[in-house]
């Protein structure tokens, strides 16, 4: 958001390049804090953000529902059981290998 008449900033410093919209508004410096244009510019990027929120929200959503398919599998219970082994062996070795370095 931008003013030519803004008086206090230069209104080319103020175009970002990347930004989705750019939009100029007719008010001095001060006056963009009660311009109805500048919170209809407020606004309406504030909606596009708020959607795009909900469209990430909606596909983690999926995501969460496909992992969830995946740890409801019944051989989940015997992967769990697996990894409980393993950390087992692991504990057991570093006891071994703590007696050797340190007898």
């Amino acid at each position: 958001m931008y003013s030519r008449s803004d008086g206090i900033v230069d209104w080319r410093a103020c175009i970002d390049e990347s930004a989705d919209e750019v939009v100029e508004i007719d008010a001095s410096h001060c006056g963009m804090a009660v311009s109805r244009p500048a919170y209809a510019a407020v606004a309406r990027a504030l909606a596009g953000f708020a959607a795009e929120l909900r469209a990430l929200e909606q596909r983690d959503a999926l995501d969460v529902r496909r992992l969830r398919e995946h740890v409801d599998r019944a051989d989940a219970d015997e992967a769990v059981a697996g990894l409980d082994h393993l950390r087992r062996v692991r504990r057991q070795r570093g006891r071994i290998a703590g007696d050797v370095d340190h007898p």
